[in-house]
């Protein structure tokens, strides 16, 4: 299975685009050899050393904002996995703040049943409250994509 690792980078802080480099090469040095690694920056140039290894997909400040649709820190996380899940394969999406320490293959062996991963849970979408969110947790309980699992119930509005 092909495995896609998707990092979201944008804006002007120099270390965000620092720690994306650092995972990129943990990623290379852990991840299976036929991996596809992909940065979507507005700052497409700041990967160039990486050609070859890295793919980049500008990403507009005008796409940033529609996804986002606000100052919601994640939101755009759904567009990007929306947007750039393989039709074949799993999608990792990770923050430019993590680096791989050990081998991923027990990680990856897991994504075919649909494991979802975070390494930091940082609040329950379904018990925050804004009701936007609560609108977005219902819609993804609803996807029956193949190859996913969703866990838990849809809280009631």
């Amino acid at each position: 299975m092909r495995t896609r690792y998707v990092v979201v980078v944008y804006g002007d802080t120099e270390l965000a685009y620092r720690q994306a480099w650092l995972l990129f090469v943990s990623l290379a040095a852990y991840a299976d050899p036929l991996s596809e690694f992909i940065a979507l920056t507005d700052h497409p140039e700041r990967f160039d050393w990486f050609r070859g290894v890295v793919r980049t997909q500008r990403l507009t400040p005008a796409q940033l904002d529609a996804w986002r649709r606000g100052a919601s820190g994640w939101r755009h996380k759904l567009e990007v996995e929306r947007a750039l899940m393989p039709s074949d394969g799993a999608l990792v999406l990770l923050d430019s703040d993590v680096v791989a320490v050990q081998p991923l293959e027990p990680f990856v062996d897991e994504l075919p049943g649909g494991a979802l991963f975070l390494h930091k849970q940082e609040y329950v979408i379904g018990e925050s409250r804004p009701r936007g969110n609560r609108r977005i947790l219902h819609r993804a309980h609803r996807r029956d994509e193949p190859g996913t699992r969703r866990q838990g119930a849809a809280p009631r509005s």
